[in-house]
Order: structure tokens, then sequence, then C-alpha cells
């Protein structure tokens, strides 16, 4: 037992930070494990404390660690695809698409579709797709079909002409015509050349059939100018793209406006107040609150708000009603309607006023004043009882006034921030307004209403955007004069120059030569040598700028009419009557006396307008395909199944580029996502990891043993640890024994 006792503390003394004690040990095992425990508690080093998380039955640092582990095995996946995941939303509010209709990229997988007339989708014939489900058993391709819709059968006619000019419905009207003409004094022009054809610049019908060839636009004229933001500032845009581009501006314009981080879309304005209403005795009577129709009188805790309808004065065909509102919560406590009606109607304690009518007569009480007292604030209130009867005044009583206690009300309400620049507050306003405005509030609720415009989550407010766009599609009106009719000439959807602003470019040119003499002819254009008055360059001119790089060229040409047509008249669609010269002018009218009959070909969309003209129809249609400019798309071949030929919407097409989505694996299926923080947010659902871990609060001790062979650090931080971290220690106290 001595030499048991002596090698333990031998062996416990080489225990360095800390240093071991040298302590008594007893002659049983349990004395001595009680004794190893202790020297290891008293020795030991504190580390460090703080929370691990359990998951599993195995031990992190980090709820991150965890789903890090968990990834590893299943991870979320990204997956590029042609499906818009806008158009297969399943769930806005956690970004879960239709994984059916994810479709893939492989270009060998899609097929093309065109864009009819009226913006329905053209499916390919099964020629020319290979014969893909849902391919139209027709030998026309959908380009073709899509062309077809865009000019009337009905109304594609044949005109004939003998001078090549002026086209008649029959050849005898032609041959009519040409006698009746003679060998004109050639004249000077200005003509437009677009798209390879004419229009003369001061021919009204030249002028709307060159608009035909263009684009449908609006102009957007701002209804307050000098802004910073987008809708501040006039643009020409295609009808057809107008509410995208509408939309686009003012998801950068809220962006801009609430730059800061601060401010709702939407404002509480629930308010309490108590209401009454007084209603005059007659016609023509009238009510004034401290000599106002309407007025603000504020009292400590609260105000009083009066308002007349006639406004504080007399209406011959109005009998005027006094409308009283108080509000604030304090002034609430101590206002008492009843007390404040019964002072009312103490007629007597009023003061009357006389005035005299034209006989003389002082004898009338034609009006009332008394002054009311509501907490520490006085105000007078007057009224006028009389009213205009031919020459003389007709005398009412007060007392006639019918009083209405409309009592308390409370209501929660929602209001537009009144502080949104005024060029799109209002176009918010009516969406918000609208049937599906109320129920986009009602679908989003607070995470709409009461949340910061940048607080809103991604979703909602691309969700936002898409039903501000697709209501201003339906419901252009809104706009009222701040959208314009016009046409652009670029192929852009966006252009500078369009017939609006080239009529606001024309009035800039005309301004300095307002005032001039009006028989005064003067040139307007710089390097053309045409010469009319003020009124004839204002009224006979149609002006297109021409400088957005050459689509519309004006040229000076000379030319000869046989009809004796005279400027306004004129009209060469192909400018086989035009020259740079009147000699070469006169040679063209020479060359013309041995007519022949011209046959022209005329075509017309659906709409009755004229969109080309050629002398054959296979050059008409040609034409017709080289200004259109059809739209087309490749989808993919799985969508065309369920596309429904000439019916679905060619803007519904879902596989039209290139998108990234995340999918994972749960429970025997994959999940779709619109971006990866809603699949992972999906993800952490699925997997019950919140619910799942559990948070311990840990502190971490290390105990140094050290002995002529050994030198080891022991860690622990609960008695599980310091149970092992004991036995381990009895045991290589054991084999020193041994030595």
């Amino acid at each position: 037992m001595l030499r048991t006792k002596l090698l333990l503390s031998l062996c416990l003394s080489t225990v360095v930070t800390p240093v071991a004690a040298t302590y008594s040990v007893g002659t049983n095992y349990t004395e001595k494990i009680q004794a190893i425990r202790d020297n290891v508690k008293n020795n030991s080093k504190f580390l460090h404390e703080g929370n691990v998380y359990m998951y599993g039955g195995k031990e992190y640092k980090s709820e991150n660690q965890i789903l890090k582990e968990l990834l590893t095995q299943n991870p979320i996946k990204e997956v590029t695809t042609s499906s818009d995941p806008e158009k297969i939303m399943l769930d806005y509010a956690t970004g879960k698409i239709d994984g059916d209709r994810v479709y893939g990229t492989n270009a060998s997988d899609f097929v093309k579709v065109a864009r009819n007339f009226y913006g329905k989708t053209i499916l390919p014939s099964c020629q020319e797709s290979g014969g893909v489900s849902g391919c139209q058993e027709t030998q026309k391709s959908a380009y073709d079909r899509a062309i077809d819709s865009y000019v009337n059968p009905g109304l594609t006619r044949l005109k004939y002409s003998y001078d090549n000019s002026l086209f008649y419905d029959s050849p005898e009207e032609a041959k009519i015509a040409y006698k009746n003409t003679g060998f004109n004094t050639p004249q000077r022009t200005l003509m437009y050349y677009y798209n390879g054809h004419y229009y003369n610049a001061f021919n009204q019908n030249d002028f709307e059939k060159m608009k035909t060839t263009m684009t449908p636009a609006y102009y957007y004229e701002p209804k307050s100018s000098g802004g910073k933001y987008n809708l501040d500032k006039p643009f020409s845009v295609s009808k057809e793209d107008f509410a995208e581009v509408y939309t686009n501006k003012l998801e950068d314009d809220l962006n801009v406006y609430f730059d800061n981080g601060w401010g709702n879309i939407l404002n509480d304005t629930s308010e309490r107040s108590y209401n009454i209403s007084i209603e005059i005795g007659e016609n023509g009577d009238y009510f004034k609150v401290n000599g106002r129709g309407n007025t603000i009188i504020r009292i400590k805790g609260g105000k009083i708000e009066f308002s007349t309808k006639t406004g504080g004065k007399s209406e011959r065909y109005e009998k005027d009603i006094l409308d009283i509102k108080v509000s604030g919560a304090e002034l609430l406590r101590h206002f008492d309607p009843k007390a404040f009606m019964t002072e009312f109607k103490s007629y007597d304690s009023w003061k009357t006023g006389v005035i005299s009518n034209e006989s003389g007569s002082n004898d009338l009480n034609d009006w009332y004043e008394k002054e009311f007292t509501v907490g520490d604030t006085s105000f007078k209130i007057y009224a006028s009882t009389y009213t205009w009867r031919g020459s003389n005044y007709a005398h009412t009583d007060l007392k006639a006034s019918k009083y209405q206690d409309l009592g308390f009300s409370d209501e929660a309400s929602l209001e537009l921030n009144q502080n949104l620049p005024n060029n799109f507050k209002y176009v918010i306003e009516a969406f918000l307004n609208s049937d599906p405005g109320k129920k986009f509030i009602k679908d989003f609720g607070n995470d709409f209403t009461f949340k910061t415009y940048l607080g809103m989550g991604y979703g909602i407010k691309q969700s936002f955007k898409r039903k501000i766009r697709e209501f201003i599609a339906e419901n252009e009106t809104i706009f009222e004069d701040a959208l314009k009719e016009d046409w652009i000439y670029s192929k852009n959807s966006i252009s500078k120059f369009s017939v609006y602003t080239s009529n606001l470019e024309k009035e800039k040119m005309l301004k300095p030569y307002k005032n001039v003499d009006p028989s005064k002819k003067f040139e307007l254009l710089k390097g053309y040598n045409i010469r009319m008055t003020y009124d004839e360059w204002k009224n006979d001119f149609y002006f297109f700028d021409d400088m957005n790089g050459g689509n519309v060229v004006l040229q000076e040409r000379w030319f000869v009419s046989d009809t004796k047509t005279n400027l306004k008249d004129f009209s060469d669609y192909h400018g086989y009557n035009l020259s740079n010269t009147i000699e070469g002018a006169k040679q063209i009218q020479f060359d013309k006396q041995n007519p022949l009959l011209y046959k022209k070909v005329y075509l017309y969309n659906p709409n009755g307008e004229l969109v080309a003209e050629e002398y054959n129809e296979d050059d008409a249609l040609n034409y017709l395909k080289s200004i259109l400019n059809i739209k087309q798309s490749y989808v993919h071949k799985n969508e065309l199944k369920n596309i429904e030929n000439a019916f679905t919407d060619f803007s519904s097409l879902i596989s039209n580029g290139k998108y990234n989505v995340y999918t994972y694996h749960t429970k025997g299926q994959e999940l779709y996502f619109n971006n990866y923080e809603a699949a992972l947010e999906s993800y952490k659902n699925n997997i019950n990891l919140i619910a799942s871990v559990s948070v311990v609060y840990k502190k971490e001790f290390v105990y140094i043993y050290k002995d002529k062979n050994i030198e080891k650090n022991f860690y622990w931080s609960n008695d599980q640890d310091l149970d092992k971290i004991v036995q381990e220690i009895y045991q290589l106290l054991g084999k020193g024994e041994n030595h």
C-alpha cells in the first residue's frame, strides 16, 4: 500500500500547467478515482465558452455547418431552362414554379412559330418542323400564314391608270381621265423617300399613307415636366411595347425614389372622428365659421374641421349644409355632441342682425351669430337666413334648420403615398383602386401594404410590376392627355423621332416667323429652295424629322402632272414622275405621250387601311413582307403541345429565352424554384432543420498530463468527458506502477 501511494503521488506531481498536487491515495479503486477526478477538475485551465448545435446526434459549430453537410448529401442544383420563370410560377410567395414546364435549351428541340395580325401564335407546318407533335397539316409555313392575316381578301383590289399616277377602278375611267389632261408646267416640291417609296411632303393623303407603313406608337408627355425621374421626360414608343416600357421606367423611378430604404407605397390613414351635419332652412341661406365657408379650428388634443356646401356664400337654388368633424383622441374624450346640439338649438341666445330692403323697412332679422367654446378655444358660427326674391328680401328662420348627429366613425383605411412624384402617382393610384389592384393588395397583405418598397420581396415587386403592366395594357385611358397618337419610323420600339415629335419640331421652326407679313414667303428649311407663307408652311407642310440616321430622307424634286394636279394633290409612290431638274420633268412628260394601261394591286389590312400597292400581286406581297417585320420566335417542342394555333397569345409563350432555376429532391419528387434563395428556404422547411436543431451552452477546459514517459492534453466540458479522462489517467498510472 505504501508503494502504491508513493507511485501515484509521484506520477501526479509531474502534471504541468497546472501542476498536479501530491495527495494521499486510498487503498481502494473508488478512492483512487476520486483523487484523480479532484486533481483534474482543480488543475484544469478554462479555454472558452459558448453555444454548440446538436443535430442527428452530432455536434456542430453552427446551423450553416449542418446545412452545408446536408447540401453535400442532397444538393440544390442549378438548371438552365428556356422557360420564363415568371410565366410558370405556382406560388409567388415561395417562388415555386411548375417543374413540368421547365423546358430544356437544346437547339435541336426548338421549332419556329410566328405572330399574326391579331397577336396570336401561328404554329409551324409539319413539313417545316419535321412532324413534331402539335404541327399543322398545311403546305404553308407559319410565316406565310402570319402574312396572310395582314391582308383582307375582300379588299384586295385592282386599279387602272394611263398616266401611272392616278389610278381608277376600271380601264374606262382611267381612259376618260387621261383624255381630259394636258401638258402642264413642271412644279417644284419636297418628297420624302422612305422604305423605297416617295411621299409628297405637302399631300395629306401621302402623309397618311406613309404613316400606315410606320409603327403605331404613343408619344408620352408627362403631366408635369422638369423632374429627375424617367417618367418626367417624354418619349415615343410603339403601342405594342408601351406598357412594358412604361413599367420598366416606373420600376427604375420607384427604386430611385425609395433609394434610402424608407417609405411605403401605401400609408395607413386610420382616423377616429365625431361627425355632425346641419342643413340650413331655405335655398339661398348659408353658414360661415369665423368668417369663412371652410376652416379648421385647432384645439388642445385635436381639431374641429368646418366645411360648407356652398363655400360660405348664398346660392339661390341651394340649401347650405354645415359639416362639423371633431377628431383627436384627447379632444374626443371631452367633446359632448349632445351638449353642443342643445347649445346650437338655443336660438334665443343667438345674436341677430338687421338689414333694410328697398322699401326702407328695418325690422327684418336677416342673420344670426353665436360664439361657441370647446375646451379653451372659441369660434363664431354665422348664419344668413334670407334669400333674394325679385327686388325684395324674403326672411326665413334659423329654427327651420335640420340638425343631424352622424355619430362616431373609426375606419381603417389605406391611402396612396401622396409624396410620390405626380407623373406616376396617378397611374399607381388608378391601379390600386381597380379590381385587380384591390385583389393584389388582398393577395399580398401586409407584405405589400406595410413594408417599405425596398423592403419588399423580389417576387412581390415583380408581381406588382407585372400586374401594373397588364392593367395599363387594358386601361390606357387612365393617361388621358398624357398619351398622344403617334407613329415611329425607326426599327426600334423606342425612338427619339416620330410623327408627333416632328410636329413639335416644326412648331419650333415656325415660331420666329409667327408675326411676319402673312403674304410674305420665306424658306423654312435651309438648303431647300422652297418658299411659302407662314400659313402654307403651317397648314400644308407635313414635316418628318430626318436626323435619325436617314430612315426618312427629304428630297427636292420637280414633277409634271397630266391631270393638272396642284402641289397639295400630287402623289407619286414610285417616283416615276419625279426629276432633279425641270428639263428632266419635261422629258418624263414627253415619254408618257404614248400611254400604256397600267394595272396595280392594292392590298388592305383587316382594318381597311392600305398597306401595299404594286403592279402585281407577288410584288405587293413581297413589299408587304419587307415592311411588316413579322415577329417570329423559337419555342420548345414540348411547349408546342400546349399551344392552340391562332388562339394562344404570342406574348404568352413560355420558352422565350435562357434562364436559371433551382431544384432539389425531396420525398420522391423534384421541386423547382425561380431563384436559389427561394429553393434554400423551401429546403430548410422540408428537412425540418430549425425544429430538429438543439442549442447547447458549453464551457471547455484543458488538463495537461505529464510524467516521465508521456505528455498529453485532455479536453473536457461535462461530467461524461471528465469521467473518460479520469479512466484514461487511471490506466496511465496503472502502467506506471508496473514499471
